[in-house]
């Protein structure tokens, strides 16, 4: 499961690891790391057949088996 308050936290531990600042982070790169680790866990799903992915006219979709 995503734990989005543990990626807030490594980011802005990242952040203060390279001196940057404010160690905030931008929604805009927040929703980018949520969605790398959407997609890997959804493959990880999908490859222990937990979950279907289906093409859709403009996208893909997903379904428990």
């Amino acid at each position: 499961m995503i734990d989005v308050l543990h990626i807030i936290s490594r980011m802005q531990e990242e952040k203060k690891d390279q001196s940057i600042s404010p160690s905030h982070i931008p929604f805009i790169d927040l929703q980018r790391e949520i969605q790398k680790e959407l997609k890997n866990e959804l493959n990880s799903l999908a490859k222990d057949g937990k979950i279907g992915v289906t093409r859709t006219v403009n996208s893909k979709a997903v379904y428990i088996k």
